[in-house]
This record gives structure tokens, C-alpha cells and sequence, in this order.
């Protein structure tokens, strides 16, 4: 029922996010504008994916969390923020996580006192198969677009993130 309101508020949403103009040069205000309009819709997209495709015993942020550490592990602190999260609702869920076999802490290797947080290889496994399925889901979505919508939307992706990395 979760699943077909969110896609309900989505189809609603697509008619409000503008068209992109065809012009070969934009201010950098409408640059910005496009960008925040843009990126939560796809980030409600690969939610409503995730949801549909994930573990049933995984919530969606313990999902993220997965995420965060399948990148990259961390400490607790650093997860938290990443997450947007109180450090100590992130070490509530650290400790569900732990108890299912999906993530473990360790020792920093060059600061002992530090504690790490990573994945399990069970973990890992968990991450990775969640991925592939919401990979799929939108590999169906992608095959549905035309050929030149296609190659716009890969082009478009990689100029993304070369700017993200830019920007960041």
C-alpha cells in the first residue's frame, strides 16, 4: 500500500519538475535551481526502487547505512553525519545491524583507540544483492526510454557527477 502511494505522489510530482530549456548556456542561478529541483525527485525514485527491492528485515535507512559503509567504512561520527543523524540513533541502529551479522567494529589500524565501523562480508553480500535488484528495477524503467533519451540521460549522468566531484 506504501509502495503504491509513493508512486502515486511520484507521477504527480514528474508534472511539476520543469522541462529542461534548450539553450547552450545557463545562469549559474538556474543552474542551481535545476539541480535542487532534480536530485530529490531521483533520490525519491531510488527510494521507492529501494523499498521495492529490498530485504524485507532492512529498513530503508538501515539500507543507507549499508550504503554508506559499503563505499567507505568509518566511525560512528562520521556515519552519522553522513546519514543526517544523531550519532546516538546511528549507534542504535549500528547495534541492530551488528546483531544481524551485517556490520562489525574494529579497531582503527593506525589510531587503536578509534573504532571503525564495516561491513560484514555477509554484509557486503546483503548490500550488494539489495543493489543488483534495484539495479534491475530501473534497467526496466531505462529500456522503456527511447534511444535518444537514452544517451541524454547517460551523458547527463556522467556531467553530474563529474560536477558533484567538482563541487565537492
Amino acid at each position: 500500500m506504501q509502495a503504491e502511494e509513493s508512486k502515486s505522489r511520484i507521477k504527480q510530482r514528474k508534472t511539476a519538475v520543469r522541462s529542461i530549456p534548450r539553450a547552450s548556456t545557463f545562469a549559474d542561478a538556474e543552474i542551481a535551481s535545476l539541480f535542487l529541483e532534480t536530485i530529490p525527485f531521483a533520490m525519491q525514485e531510488i527510494r521507492v526502487e529501494m523499498r521495492e527491492s529490498r530485504s524485507v528485515d532492512l529498513t530503508v535507512s538501515q539500507f543507507r547505512v549499508l550504503a554508506n559503509l559499503w563505499i567507505e567504512p568509518t566511525n560512528n561520527s562520521m556515519l552519522a553525519d553522513n546519514l543526517g543523524l544523531s550519532v546516538a540513533a546511528t549507534s542504535r541502529m549500528l547495534d541492530w545491524l551488528i546483531k544481524r551479522k551485517l556490520v562489525e567494529r574494529v579497531a582503527n589500524t593506525s589510531d587503536r583507540r578509534q573504532i571503525i565501523v564495516q561491513l560484514t562480508p555477509q554484509g557486503k553480500r546483503s548490500f550488494e544483492s539489495n543493489q543488483k535488484r534495484t539495479r534491475l528495477q530501473f534497467e526496466k524503467r531505462i529500456q522503456k526510454l527511447s534511444l535518444i533519451n537514452k544517451q541524454n540521460l547517460a551523458q547527463g549522468l556522467l556531467a553530474l557527477k563529474t560536477a558533484v566531484e567538482e563541487m565537492a
